[in-house]
Order: C-alpha cells, then sequence, then structure tokens
C-alpha cells in the first residue's frame, strides 16, 4: 500500500471516529463547544481579548468538552477562512465535522455593538441570537454572552418529554448542627435513587450548604459549580426540606424524633405546589427517602400530564419573586429599599438558614442578581460571624465565594448596588486590610470611570488603594497625573492635595536610599512643573520639597537646602493664586492639613540648620488668601494661627495680628467652635490689642465676651468676668447651682 492510500485511510477513520464520538456525545447530552470572535478593523486586540475571556468563562460553565482555540486558528488557516467565514453555514458545519463540535458561538465585535449567534451542528440551526449595544466592557460581555448562549443551548437540548427535577438544601434548624451528616446522608442516598428513574432528568447542582461541614468546605474550589449555575434552566420540579428536632425526647432512646417538612414547587409552572410534614427519627433516612419519592411521583405525574397536553414550559416570575421575599425575611438584615448587598450579622444558624433559602431561589434562576447580591453578603457574614467555630480556611472559603457571586452580579448587571457591592467586598472590606484581589479590583474602577457610573468615593477610595500599594512607582506618578489632570479639567480633584502629599511622603520614606527613585521622583515633579496648570505645578514643587527634605534630613547637602527652600516657597506662592485663577471655584485648601505638616517641616529645617525665618511671613499670606476666599471654617487655621502668632508677636507686628484675629472671629461661626480654642483666641486678641494701644495692663472686651456666647448654649449667658492670679475667667452662674462652672480661662502674656 502506498504512502498516499495509508495516509487517505487514516484520515476517513478519523471522520468516521468524529461523527461516531460526535453522537455518542449528542446521545449522553455532552455537547462539545466551539467559540470564535470576529472584528471589525482596529477592533482586533478588544477581539483577542474578548476571545480569551469567553473561553475562559466557558471553562467553568460548560460541562462538556470545549475546542481548543489553537485548534480553530489551525485549521481556518488551512482552509483559508476567515472567522467572519464562519457565518457561512457550509463553511461552519464543515469545521464542526472536521473539529467535532456541536455548538458554535460565533461573535462578531463592532465599534458601538457586539453580535453574539449560536448554532447547532450538523443541523446549523440557529438557537440564540442578541446584539449588545451596553456596557461593552470584555469582562461583563464574557460572562453575558456565555451565559446566555449556554442556557440557550440547555434549554434547547433538554428532553421535551422528561420532567426535571432539582434537589435543594434539606436544612437542620439546630445551631448545634448536630445532624449534618444526616441531612448530607439523606441528599446522597435520595440521588442515588432518582438517578435510577429513566422517566426523570435530575439536574445536578452543587451549593455552599452542602459543603458546609469543616472538611468539606475545605476542600474548597466549587466556584465553577456557582458559574454552572447561573446558565441552568429552571427545572420542572424542585424540592427542599427542613428539619428540627422535636421540643419534648425521650431519653431513653439513643436516636432524637426529628419533625420534618418537604415542599415542592415548579419553576416552570408545570404543577401545584406540595407540602409534606412527618416525623422520624435521626437514623430513619430511609422514610424520609420514602416521602420524597412519593411527593416527587405525585409531581411528575402532573408535569407529564401537562406535557403530554401540549403545554410549553414557561417561567412562573410571580413565583420566583414570592420565593425571594421568602429568603430575603430569613436573613439577619433583609434588604431595605432596594440595598440587596446589606451587610448580614447574625448567628451561625440564622445566616445558614437565609442561605438555604437563597440558593433554592437561585434554583429558580441563577443569574438573578439580587439573589447573588444577598448569598454573597450571607457569606461575608459567616466570615464575620463570631462564635461560630468556622475554621481560618473556611473564612477564606467564604471570602473567595462571597467576590465570586459579587463579581458576577456586577456583571450581569451594572447598577448602583452591584457597584456598590462590588467596590466594597473588593476594595474596600471596612477600612481594614485591603481585601483579596483589592489592586486589581482598584485598577478596574479607575479604568472604568468614565464608562460606568461609579460613586465618586469609589473613583476617590480605589485611587487612594492603588497609590498606597506596592505597584510599580512609574504607574503611581501616571495615576497621580491623570488625577491632577482630571482636577484641572472639572475644577476638583478626587485626592486633596493633602492626601497626595502624605502618600507620596510615606512612598519617598520607603525608598529613602534608592537613589534611581530619588532621582526619578525629581524627574517626574520637573515633568509637573512643565505644565501649563499652576495646580500641576504646584504639586510639582510640593514633590520636589518632599524629596529634596529627605535628602536634607539625610545629609547637610547645600545644593538640597537651597532647592528645598526655593520650592516650598514657589509651591505656597501657586498655591495662594489658585483662588484667582479658578475665580473661587476651587476650594483652596481642603489643603490645609497637608500644608501644616508641610510648613512643619520648614520650621524644622529652618532651625537644624540655622536658615533665615521667613515663615511667619509665609503663612500669613496664606491665612490671609484663607480669610479673603471666606473660608473661615476651616479647622486647620487655629492650628496655623498657634505657630503664626508667637512669630508675629516677636516681630512686633501687633497691629497685623489684631486685623487677621478680627477679621477671622467676626467670621467665624462661634457654635462650631470648642471653649478652649474661643478662649485661646480672645487671650491673644486682647493681648495684641493691648500691645498695640501700649496698655500694660489686661484689656478686656465685654462686648467681644458677649458676642461670642460662652455659654455654648447649655446654660445662661455668662454672668460674671473675674480676674484671679492672673488669669481671667468667666463665669456662668453666681450662684452655687448645677449649671455653675467656668466657662473659659485664658491667661495673657
Amino acid at each position: 500500500m502506498h504512502t498516499r492510500d495509508i495516509v487517505a485511510l487514516i484520515a476517513v477513520i478519523s471522520v468516521v471516529v468524529c461523527v461516531v464520538d460526535a453522537k455518542t456525545q449528542r446521545d449522553t447530552g455532552q455537547f462539545s463547544f466551539a467559540i470564535i470572535v470576529d472584528s471589525e478593523p482596529g477592533q482586533k486586540l478588544f477581539a483577542d481579548k474578548l476571545q480569551s475571556l469567553l473561553e475562559a468563562e466557558a471553562a467553568v460553565q460548560w460541562d462538556g468538552r470545549l475546542v481548543e482555540r489553537a485548534d480553530m486558528d489551525k485549521l481556518l488557516e488551512e482552509l483559508k477562512i476567515s472567522a467572519s467565514g464562519i457565518a457561512d453555514p457550509n463553511s461552519s458545519l464543515k469545521l464542526s465535522q472536521i473539529l467535532n463540535f456541536d455548538c458554535l458561538l460565533a461573535v462578531k465585535t463592532k465599534t458601538d455593538s457586539v453580535i453574539a449567534t449560536v448554532s447547532l451542528f450538523p443541523s446549523t440551526l440557529v438557537i440564540y441570537e442578541k446584539t449588545y449595544t451596553e456596557r461593552l466592557e470584555p469582562h461583563s460581555l464574557a460572562v453575558n454572552i456565555v451565559t446566555n448562549a449556554i442556557r440557550a443551548v440547555r434549554e434547547h437540548s433538554r428532553d421535551a418529554d422528561k420532567p426535571q427535577v432539582s434537589i435543594g438544601s434539606f436544612y437542620n434548624v439546630d445551631p448545634h448542627r448536630k445532624f449534618l451528616d444526616f441531612s448530607i446522608d439523606v441528599s446522597l442516598k435520595l440521588r442515588q435513587e432518582l438517578v435510577k428513574n429513566r422517566t426523570i432528568i435530575l439536574t445536578e447542582r452543587l451549593f455552599p450548604s452542602d459543603l458546609l461541614s469543616e472538611f468539606e468546605l475545605a476542600r474548597g474550589g466549587f466556584t465553577e459549580q456557582i458559574a454552572k449555575n447561573l446558565s441552568a434552566p429552571p427545572s420542572d420540579i424542585l424540592l427542599y426540606g427542613e428539619f428540627q428536632t422535636k421540643s419534648e425526647q425521650n431519653l431513653n432512646e439513643p436516636f432524637a424524633e426529628l419533625n420534618f417538612t418537604l415542599l415542592v414547587v415548579s419553576p416552570t409552572g408545570m404543577c401545584e405546589n406540595h407540602k409534606v410534614e412527618f416525623s422520624c427519627r435521626s437514623n430513619e433516612q430511609e422514610v424520609v427517602i420514602e416521602q420524597v419519592l412519593k411527593i416527587i411521583r405525585q409531581a411528575v405525574s402532573e408535569v407529564r400530564t401537562k406535557l403530554d397536553a401540549g403545554k410549553q414550559r414557561s417561567f412562573s416570575q410571580r413565583e420566583f419573586e414570592e420565593f425571594k421575599k421568602q429568603a430575603f425575611r430569613l436573613m439577619p438584615n433583609p434588604p431595605m429599599h432596594d440595598l440587596y448587598g446589606r451587610l448580614q450579622f447574625g448567628k451561625r444558624e440564622e445566616l445558614e438558614r437565609a442561605l438555604h433559602m437563597l440558593e433554592c431561589a437561585m434554583l429558580f434562576k441563577g443569574d438573578d442578581v439580587q439573589i447573588l447580591l444577598s448569598m454573597g453578603a450571607v457569606f461575608d457574614g459567616m466570615r464575620r460571624a463570631r462564635q461560630s467555630n468556622y475554621s481560618p480556611s473556611d473564612k477564606e472559603f467564604f471570602t473567595k465565594i462571597c467576590q465570586e457571586l459579587v463579581e458576577r452580579a456586577y456583571y450581569i448587571g451594572s447598577d448602583k448596588n452591584t457597584r456598590y457591592c462590588y467596590w466594597y467586598y473588593f476594595v474596600y472590606d471596612g477600612l481594614g486590610p485591603p481585601p483579596p484581589g483589592c489592586i486589581q479590583a482598584a485598577k478596574y474602577i479607575w479604568d472604568t470611570r468614565k464608562s460606568e457610573y461609579w460613586e465618586r468615593d469609589h473613583i476617590h477610595f480605589s485611587l487612594k488603594r492603588l497609590l498606597e500599594s506596592d505597584i510599580d512607582t512609574q504607574l503611581k506618578y501616571k495615576l497621580f497625573l491623570e488625577e491632577v489632570s482630571e482636577f484641572e479639567n472639572a475644577h476638583r480633584g478626587l485626592l486633596t492635595l493633602g492626601e497626595l502629599f502624605r502618600i507620596f511622603e510615606k512612598e519617598i520614606r520607603i525608598h529613602d536610599y534608592n537613589t534611581q527613585f530619588m532621582n526619578e521622583s525629581l524627574t517626574f515633579a520637573q515633568h509637573l512643573l512643565n505644565k501649563e496648570s499652576i495646580y500641576i505645578k504646584a504639586l510639582g514643587h510640593v514633590l520636589n520639597f518632599t524629596v529634596y527634605f529627605r535628602i536634607c534630613e539625610q545629609n547637610k547637602d547645600t545644593e538640597a537646602l537651597k532647592e528645598c527652600t526655593k520650592h516650598f516657597r514657589e509651591a505656597i506662592d501657586l498655591l495662594a493664586d489658585l483662588h484667582e485663577k479658578y475665580d473661587g471655584n476651587v476650594d483652596l485648601l481642603p489643603y490645609s492639613y497637608m500644608l501644616l505638616q508641610f510648613y512643619d517641616k520648614y520650621d524644622q529645617l529652618i532651625k537644624k540648620f540655622g536658615l533665615e525665618n521667613d515663615s511667619a511671613e509665609l503663612k500669613e499670606k496664606y491665612i490671609t488668601i484663607k480669610l479673603k476666599a471666606g473660608d473661615y471654617g476651616d479647622d486647620g487655621i487655629p492650628q496655623l494661627f498657634h505657630t503664626l502668632l508667637p512669630q508675629l508677636w516677636e516681630q512686633s507686628k501687633y497691629e497685623r495680628g489684631c486685623e487677621l484675629l478680627t477679621d477671622y472671629l467676626e467670621n467665624l461661626d462661634l457654635s462650631n467652635i470648642s471653649i478652649d480654642i474661643r478662649s485661646y483666641f480672645i487671650g491673644e486678641y486682647n493681648r495684641f490689642l493691648c500691645a498695640m494701644q501700649g496698655r500694660a495692663q489686661i484689656g478686656i472686651s465685654i462686648d467681644r465676651f458677649e458676642k461670642i456666647e460662652f455659654d455654648d448654649n447649655l446654660t445662661g449667658n455668662v454672668n460674671k468676668i473675674v480676674a484671679s492670679e492672673n488669669s481671667i475667667y468667666g463665669i456662668r452662674s453666681q450662684f452655687v447651682t448645677h449649671t455653675s462652672g467656668r466657662a473659659f480661662k485664658f491667661t495673657p502674656a
């Protein structure tokens, strides 16, 4: 036999084997699945990313075989068929015969939409087609396209003549969990019995409550099962149950008496609801199974009667909504005002019971975002639950499942709830240490801030997490520049200058002795100084000052000292100009705390190296700008006055001190200021007033005291002002009563 004949024979055998294998797979319900993505010009990078995500998502949702991307690409090249040509029935049928796949998901990416089509082979029947025009973000598209496509395949391929049965959990209402093994044994034996019944289809689902024993949880890893449940079509019959111990027990009996309740509902509306109550002992699993089989036989009979009569399967939305409400009522903190991600604080048994019902609701509809968010919140509650006896590995597992559910809910439907929960469980998590996946999620929120309706706080905190993380410094500087550039465009920043200052000061401290890092920081600062924006230039000076200050702290470098003082002065000058530049539309200093640190460092520099002390002039300039801008309520101003007034006193600038204090006190909302701070300002005012007027004795302005209303809204007005031992006191009452006492005290110099 010639070589070419051998090759031909092998080819024939291969085709025959492929056809036989395909038939076997179809007969057993194990379809093979292929995915191909085509793109318009300019969309190739997006298409490639979407292809990878679609394959990854299909790997966790699809039960059968997936055709490898490499095999598909190789064959397309050999057959000289482009991805777009796959839509031709002849081409796609030829591919399905050679590659042995039963289902093809063909996706076409355009500039403003994505089209997904699912075809079955060898019939080339199109069973699903949808155009996606919103949320054209690859992660969200991948979850939605694969979930909808696989559900379409499963619904189309299920036997129209056989009732489908799903078994929910058998929940034990017992905080001590003594009968967990009993519940698991019943589930296993029941499934073994139902598998033997060839007249029904048992749709297997796996949920967390099936694995709540410590050993099972430690094995973890069933996020794939959750994904499979997303695309599972509703069954005709859903059975679940719960049991509890009787209140009175015969202590002479080794096994407990249990009260059992079994319930049947039909997500497809093919049978009536059923409820059975009975009693048994904790060693009588057979009694439970007998009752279950009896109630299922009755439900199956009803379903088959309706199928034979030609009734079409539907979806009972009303039944589903009622089921959801029932599940929500069992949560320790039920959803309120459409908030489905509320934190759940409750006992272990409360949380597990809520989880049990939420899972049963998921058997109705696996991709309902409200159910997914609520389940995620319950898992988070189980992680936080006190006295729960969950092991660290269990809690780690709960975190993983919570994030998996919440992430899928967000990808399936973006709304206020899903976005909040995604941010909370991936980025925030109660201001504790960063949760798993924090940096990737924070980067995702930052990158999608213009296409998604994230709350301002979500973007703000995500950026802060990124800047405080150990990601590449150059990436931090890039994010930094993006943030300040957006400020320039919107007249507001997400992070205040003070926050950015603290973050980068910490970064610089971490890299104290890294010369390369210091040089990179100075280069970046120079990049900022070259920008037109006054705000960005000011940031450049702040960054320069911070770097040079650290260099000065490490060694007395004359050039570094010069640069440090130069950038300090220029930063203050530019910040002072911001208010006029933006016509008052910029909140000049929510940056006050940063400036306090800034001034404090400059004072340290002056003292340490004996520099000319001009900080009073700069502080005076800053306070003047703040008061001119009408920003009297800034919490940082009192602290600035504490450092400025002594310097003005030393320089004999009494009139200037009086002028600043008068402007400040006459416009300040005194009800928000503590008595100690009020007393301090009155004392300083009188000190400067007396010095300015050349008076040696203590000057008291009764009008000033009355205006400030030292009663603090708690007692009557201050009734008496007395001097004693070089101190001035304001007395609330002349009589000894429960309201009497000192309203204020100060000691002028």
